[in-house]
């Protein structure tokens, strides 16, 4: 499966580095479906002055990604980072 175009901008991130002054910030991120490998080592970091949009085809990891971001599912690994304050969801 192919990873929302989010990860493959210039927001990707291909190790965590300290949260610090980012207002969101998923490192390493990876979640299976059954056999299926959802999301794999996907990390982002978005600043409060930034918009980030999610697009891809259907089936690519956008609503999963989105689940993790705001708690309605657990990741398999890595760490979502969220500022005191923002409100996710």
């Amino acid at each position: 499966m192919r990873l929302p175009e989010v990860f493959q901008s210039e927001h990707w991130e291909p190790s965590c580095l300290p949260p610090g002054g980012s207002m969101l910030q998923v490192c390493l991120l990876r979640k299976a479906s059954g056999a299926a490998t959802v999301l794999r080592d996907g990390s982002i970091r978005v600043n409060a002055v930034e918009h980030v949009g999610f697009v891809g085809a259907n089936g690519s990891g956008k609503s999963t990604i989105l689940h993790l971001i705001a708690g309605i599912d657990g990741a398999d690994s890595g760490a979502i980072t969220v500022a005191p304050g923002t409100k996710v969801g």
